[in-house]
């Protein structure tokens, strides 16, 4: 591959963008949860149940031990693609399990369910900045990450554009929203399979 192909031209921009852009769109489409969770329950939206704001501490907590943890194993694996495949899978997995009406039920149990999806989301983003950085010469790792970027906002710009519309037509509308943010984190997962992995499987890309 020459020199001068434009990063915007290699498929490692659109697998790396989309990984980072899922994580995007599943945030922002968490932030929705409170406003959705108070108009569920009858309350006023603007002072959601006071469960999710001790959720909301327990996730700054998983995403901190996430991105540790992440680190740590990103650092000592010979390969990275495992983990970030494994994070994907794994974010989708617990995600979608929320959405199975008994466990739904149950708060204590959904909101463990998305703690746990925050944490592997994060172990899914640890070993991407490691590859990202190995994916083209050192002159050309601003331009990658910033195709890499501007992919992964597309991510992140409609998916609240979405979700803000299916509130404002029906705010029940919003779970099959919410559903469909998580189906979306299987695209982290499959992405991770195609990325290549320059230091144990294929040269950086020039």
């Amino acid at each position: 591959m020459s020199e001068e192909t434009s990063v915007f031209r290699l498929r490692e921009t659109y697998l790396m963008g989309t990984i980072l852009g899922v994580f995007f769109a599943y945030i922002t489409t968490v932030s929705w949860l409170p406003t959705y969770k108070a108009i569920e329950g009858g309350l006023d939206p603007v002072s959601p149940p006071s469960i999710m704001y001790m959720i909301g501490v327990i996730d700054l907590t998983s995403v901190t031990l996430g991105f540790v943890i992440g680190y740590y194993l990103a650092r000592r694996l010979k390969r990275r693609r495992p983990l970030m495949i494994a994070g994907g899978f794994l974010a989708a997995l617990t995600s979608l399990l929320g959405f199975i009406p008994v466990l739904q039920e149950s708060k204590m149990i959904s909101g463990l369910l998305m703690i746990s999806t925050i944490f592997f989301v994060c172990l899914c983003l640890c070993p991407w900045t490691f590859i990202l950085g190995e994916l083209a010469p050192p002159h050309r790792i601003a331009a990658q990450m910033h195709a890499t970027l501007l992919v992964s906002a597309v991510y992140g710009v409609i998916t609240p554009i979405v979700q803000g519309i299916l509130f404002f037509i029906d705010p029940s509308l919003f779970y099959w929203g919410w559903l469909g943010a998580s189906f979306m984190l299987f695209f982290m997962g499959i992405s991770s399979i195609f990325v290549p992995e320059p230091t144990g499987e294929s040269p950086p890309l020039h």
